[in-house]
């Protein structure tokens, strides 16, 4: 990767970025995979002898598409398409500060992180709590104790199929009846 600037972006979006080439061509987009993204960058600029100078991703938010097509309609505003008027996210001779100030404006709904569900009973008939509620295991568990049932695509309940799966920690299970 180029190393003229160590870049920081995010893993997984989806975010917005932008990126500023050694030939002063910025490359804006949306990338559900940002840093993905900026190696695929990296590598194509080294293929043409450039290399990546600048680069900024946002924080990972949920208008992301939307940002992008204000993002790219804002260069366009303001600079040539290097590859023809209407098409591409290419863009000569544009300030990068001025997009990055730009794209930093945009009104970001940021992707929740994921935080750990609460454990939840999963029998009635044991004190089984599982740590993973929503675990194959734990879904059968309660299919087994009439808690769940499970309907196939025609409305028929197919519950009976899938009820011999029961987690030996049940303790009606061990006792050899079912509720």
């Amino acid at each position: 990767m180029s190393t003229i600037i160590p870049f920081t972006f995010p893993e997984t979006g989806p975010a917005i970025y932008a990126v500023r080439f050694s030939n002063d061509v910025v490359k804006v987009g949306y990338s559900a995979r940002p840093l993905s993204r900026l190696r695929v960058h990296d590598r194509a600029a080294r293929q043409m002898g450039i290399q990546i100078v600048q680069a900024w991703a946002s924080e990972p938010h949920e208008n992301a598409r939307k940002n992008e097509r204000l993002l790219i309609d804002f260069c366009a505003a303001n600079a040539p398409r290097v590859t023809g008027e209407g098409a591409g996210e290419y863009f000569a001779g544009i300030d990068f500060g001025d997009v990055v100030e730009y794209a930093s404006s945009l009104c970001c709904e940021l992707v929740a992180p994921a935080h750990p569900q609460p454990a939840v009973k999963t029998c009635a008939a044991c004190d089984t709590v599982h740590d993973r509620p929503l675990t194959a295991q734990g879904l059968l568990h309660q299919v087994a104790h009439g808690e769940l049932r499970i309907i196939d695509r025609f409305g028929r309940d197919v519950s009976a199929a899938w009820a011999g799966a029961k987690p030996a920690t049940c303790s009606a299970a061990l006792e050899g009846g079912a509720r």
